[in-house]
């Protein structure tokens, strides 16, 4: 849905063009996960953090959080992912 906001001011008209979205339905997507996503890392070790993300280690596909997720596309965790 796009709303459009109009501003005056000293005869100026502003009009922003931007969707909304419902803060009713954040987090919906979660809801099926146990605990609602939250897991300790195991790459990491950090704990409570959304570790929803799967990746494939050797033939084991594991869950874990965004920023470890990224630091193993770029390559970066290879000694903590060979600890596993």
């Amino acid at each position: 849905m796009t709303v459009f906001i109009s501003i005056r001011y000293i005869g100026v008209t502003l009009e922003i063009e931007g969707a909304d979205m419902s803060k009713a339905h954040r987090g919906k997507g979660t809801v099926e996960f146990e605990n609602r996503g939250r897991a300790k890392c195991p790459v990491c070790k950090r704990t409570a953090v959304k570790a929803v993300y799967e990746v494939e280690v050797g033939e084991n596909k594991i869950q874990v959080c965004k920023q470890c997720k990224a630091g193993i596309a770029h390559g970066k965790l290879k000694e903590e992912l060979a600890a596993l």
